[in-house]
């Protein structure tokens, strides 16, 4: 709806307060408090303001009251796009509402003005003139209104800055999983351990009741003999002999039969349950892995998320007190403008009165405009010892395993090292100076000596697992976090002694993965150090699957032609990797 047409519908007996059209500059007005002021200017200039406006371009009372029918919505805080400079729009926020409260006491200032002159009988107002006082009595109820909305969003803003605040914790409490798991896992490796060292008990005294029964047959004394009588003809001697040593060897044989199976039932169970504990022990070792990064990247984030949410709720919290301390003064004048509203509205009898009780008046409530702003809690502590020492580390393997009751009779095998986050080698520059382009590993005339001599092929480790040898089907390599991007060399399941060769264009580390089931340190090639970590190999194949940790050895060699061999036959997968330059004490 146009201004002018708003202005016709008041009707004709206001049509002289609306003479011309609204001007542009008075459609660029903004705020109620505005529209209050022009209001209450026309309703004391009256008719009268009609002659002063035809043809101006100005803001005169006619305007403003056309201004009333535009229903400019007051500017909220939360939409102003100011300076970036942050004092600069808490000064501008603080001015707009110092501004707008300035404009409502003007008004109050005006209406006591009129309502004294009303009581005095020295104004009568004209029915006109009260539509215009409905007016700003609507205008007033709309401040009110908007001033409630306004507050409403402001602490519903200051409660979300409380709840992120809060959500922070999260970033520790995602920890908690981890821990549970790997506090899961350590005691399922525990219980296989004692159930090991049970088994190797039961296992010592089944065998070794068969080898005491092999040890002490108590065979018939005619035995030693028996050869002796063969020669001497003593065939009734012979066959009494024959006779006792039947009777003997049947019931002995199948005593034996029997230690015997037990011996080999309790050892296939004992050598089981070892293969078992190893995957208990792997699993424990990267759930403990797994524990550290969740704890440790929690920590981290939980600091960054707690120093970013307490500046913005600080930032906040600035900016809502301008707000509520506009709010406050604002609200403070529209309760005096419908005070004396009331005095002017009310019966001769009673007006006296009423402006009596609006003069001494000092303070109208504000509270329920009171922004309730909440502190930030202190920050909770976040712990890290628990994972302090990590797999691998001496005194975590003391804690953890070589302090419990059943590591005498039930050691555990190589331990699986944590894939540290960052552990990556970097490079830089400086801004002057282009790095040099990087080379890729280029393997070539690849030689890999087996007992099939099987194909041999090159992959490039990309996740977890890779397939061990090219004639056998099922078997794996897995738990390989240390070893991505390397470029595993797959031949034959059984490596032999000969050579295994191949050229390289660059430095590299040549990391070999020793079968842990026997000597392997024996049989690693020469010059090759223990690295102290370990992967897995699973023969997978379904509800028998047989698992077992491969301990690493490594070696350094330059670009060109590398050549090494084991040292005995063996299970063994052979890994290359770019040599990574670490630079020290520089």
């Amino acid at each position: 709806t146009s201004p002018n047409s708003a202005c016709s519908a008041r009707g004709a007996r206001r049509r002289a307060l609306c003479p011309a059209p609204c001007s542009p500059f008075v459609m660029k007005a903004v705020g109620r408090a505005a529209a209050a002021v022009a209001l209450v200017a026309l309703l004391i200039a009256g008719p009268r303001a009609g002659a002063t406006v035809a043809g101006d371009v100005g803001p005169g009372p006619g305007a403003a009251h056309c201004l009333l029918s535009t229903k400019t919505k007051l500017t909220k805080a939360s939409g102003y796009q100011l300076e970036t400079s942050r004092g600069s729009v808490l000064a501008q926020l603080a001015g707009d509402r110092s501004a707008e409260a300035d404009r409502l006491k003007h008004t109050a200032a005006s209406l006591q003005k009129l309502a004294v002159g009303v009581v005095e009988g020295t104004e009568a107002l004209s029915e006109t003139q009260r539509e215009v006082l409905k007016d700003i009595r609507q205008e007033m109820d709309q401040i009110s209104e908007s001033t409630d909305t306004d507050h409403k969003e402001n602490q519903d803003q200051v409660d979300r800055a409380r709840d992120n605040l809060v959500a922070c914790d999260t970033a520790i409490s995602g920890s908690e999983a981890a821990a549970s798991t790997s506090s899961s896992e350590e005691s399922a490796h525990a219980t296989c351990r004692t159930e090991e060292e049970q088994l190797l008990a039961t296992k010592e005294a089944s065998c070794a009741a068969y080898e005491s029964a092999c040890s002490s047959l108590n065979a018939p004394s005619c035995m030693q003999n028996l050869a002796s009588l063969q020669e001497g003809s003593e065939f009734d001697t012979i066959q009494e002999c024959v006779a006792q040593i039947s009777t003997w060897s049947s019931p002995t044989n199948a005593s034996l039969t029997e230690k015997r199976a037990a011996c080999a039932k309790d050892r296939e169970a004992y050598e089981r349950k070892i293969e078992t504990c190893g995957r208990a022990q792997g699993s424990f070792e990267m759930a403990f892995c797994n524990y550290r990064t969740a704890l440790t990247g929690g920590c981290s984030n939980y600091t960054q998320c707690r120093s970013s949410r307490e500046a913005e709720q600080r930032q906040l919290h600035e900016e809502v007190r301008v707000a509520e301390k506009g709010r406050k003064s604002s609200s403070v004048a529209v309760q005096l403008i419908k005070c004396f509203l009331g005095v002017i509205e009310a019966s001769a009898e009673e007006q006296p009165q009423r402006l009596e009780a609006c003069r001494g008046t000092d303070e109208f409530s504000t509270s329920h405009l009171n922004i309730e702003y909440h502190e930030a809690a202190p920050a909770q502590e976040c712990d890290t010892s628990p994972v302090e020492n990590y797999p691998c580390h001496q005194e975590w393997l003391a804690d953890r395993y070589q302090k419990q009751p059943w590591y005498s009779k039930a050691p555990t095998t190589a331990c699986i090292a944590c894939k540290l986050a960052g552990s990556a080698a970097t490079s830089t520059s400086t801004p002057t100076q282009e790095a040099a382009p990087t080379l890729a590993l280029v393997i070539s005339d690849v030689v890999s000596s087996g007992a099939s001599n099987a194909a041999v092929e090159v992959e490039e480790v990309a996740g977890e697992t890779v397939k061990y040898a090219t004639n056998r089907g099922a078997y794996v390599l897995n738990h390989l976090g240390s070893l991505q991007s390397s470029k595993f060399i797959r031949g034959d399941n059984d490596k032999s002694t000969g050579d295994q060769a191949f050229k390289v264009n660059v430095p590299v580390t040549v990391v070999v993965a020793m079968d842990g089931r026997g000597d392997h340190a024996a049989r690693a090639p020469e010059g090759f150090a223990a690295t102290g970590e370990s992967i897995g190999f699973d023969h997978g194949s379904g509800g028998t699957s047989r698992y077992f940790l491969m301990p690493l050895y490594a070696k350094d060699f330059d670009a060109g032609l590398v050549k090494f061999q084991f040292r005995g036959g063996v299970n063994a997968g052979i890994f290359v990797m770019k040599r990574t330059l670490v630079l020290s004490d520089v």
